[in-house]
């Protein structure tokens, strides 16, 4: 059976695994078109507990008057200074 996690709005492209807290267990990272990206702790039990959320600033666009966030919700980690950590990113 899948497991329900609360986010506000659609998910479009497919979550990220990866350990970005170094405690030897993946987080589930996924981002949604409204701007937001979620990283979820799964626990033994497959339990699912929301870790952090960010939202992405609102840049002008063309439109007048509107302010939007340009992002589809890909999520990746990758470690960018070869410190032995993943830096997560989106796109």
């Amino acid at each position: 059976m899948g497991r329900i996690m609360n986010v506000s709005g659609a998910i479009y492209f497919p979550a990220t695994l990866a350990n970005i807290d170094g405690d030897k267990e993946k987080e589930l990272i996924t981002g949604v078109r409204n701007g937001t990206i979620y990283a979820y702790d799964i626990t033994t039990g497959n339990t699912i507990t929301e870790r952090w959320r960010y939202h992405l600033t609102p840049k002008w666009s063309p439109a007048p008057g509107l302010y939007r966030v340009n992002f589809n919700g890909g999520t990746v980690v990758v470690d960018i200074d070869l410190d032995g950590t993943g830096e997560n990113n989106e796109y």
